[in-house]
């Protein structure tokens, strides 16, 4: 439940207090349950960050800057120095295990099929991403 406070409805109620106490009693005074701890647990004063995601869907997957498409080729081809990921098209990048792919799947797996299985962690679609590359600083 979100409460709007002007500034100066804020002073009369609280006066004029310094800057290291502002925190607490601002929490206290809209209503924070965690205004109390001091641990990990304390309160933020922050809204979610989910509240503020917006995501973002392209047409097709768009390769940043850097990497590669990987494109149709078998596992057992990618090289060590090729550092895998999965890009999806709500814009969600992870790297891959290259290592975990080749004992799940076996060297002779194909890439392009093996796209359709990744799902997104961050949007819940599976298909929507793809294999791309790129290579290790030497």
């Amino acid at each position: 439940m979100a409460k709007n406070y002007s500034v100066n409805s804020m002073l009369d109620v609280l006066g004029d207090i310094s800057v290291k106490s502002l925190p607490d009693v601002v929490s206290k005074a809209v209503g924070c349950p965690h205004f109390a701890k001091t641990g990990w647990d304390r309160c933020k004063m922050a809204p979610a960050y989910d509240a503020f995601l917006k995501l973002e869907w392209s047409p097709e997957v768009l390769v940043p800057r850097g990497y590669l498409e990987l494109g149709d080729t078998t596992l057992g081809a990618i090289s060590e120095w090729q550092i895998l990921h999965a890009k999806c098209r709500c814009g969600r990048l992870r790297w891959i295990n290259r290592r975990n792919l080749l004992a799940k799947f076996g060297p002779d797996a194909r890439t392009k099929p093996l796209e359709k299985l990744l799902k997104c962690r961050r949007c819940e679609r599976r298909g929507w991403a793809i294999f791309i590359f790129r290579m290790e600083k030497r």
